[in-house]
């Protein structure tokens, strides 16, 4: 009866957590772990992919990270701050507006 408990209960923990993966599009790094710098640079391209505008007009604001993920701030070209999140590997998971720039 336990373990049956125990199975029902980490099958249910992993529903939500397969919700939270995003698409990775275009801006996946190469597989293994990456480097802060790579990360920063997937999510400039990502966000510049998305606003349709050049990279060098992104800037990353602040970004902390450890082996099991990353978060970049970003503001894009018209100051309007964004989060983006990495996976350990460096492969964007979400990246979300944070309100009016």
């Amino acid at each position: 009866m336990v373990r049956r408990f125990e199975a029902a209960l980490i099958v249910s923990l992993m529903f939500p957590l397969a919700a939270c993966v995003g698409d990775t599009g275009s801006s996946a790094v190469t597989p293994g772990r990456a480097t802060m710098a790579q990360v920063e640079q997937a999510c400039v391209n990502r966000l510049a992919q998305d606003s349709q505008v050049s990279p060098s007009q992104i800037a990353v604001t602040n970004s902390t990270g450890s082996s099991e993920g990353s978060a970049v701030f970003l503001n894009n070209a018209n100051g309007a701050p964004w989060i983006c999140r990495a996976d350990g590997a460096g492969n964007i998971i979400s990246l979300e507006f944070q309100g009016e720039g």
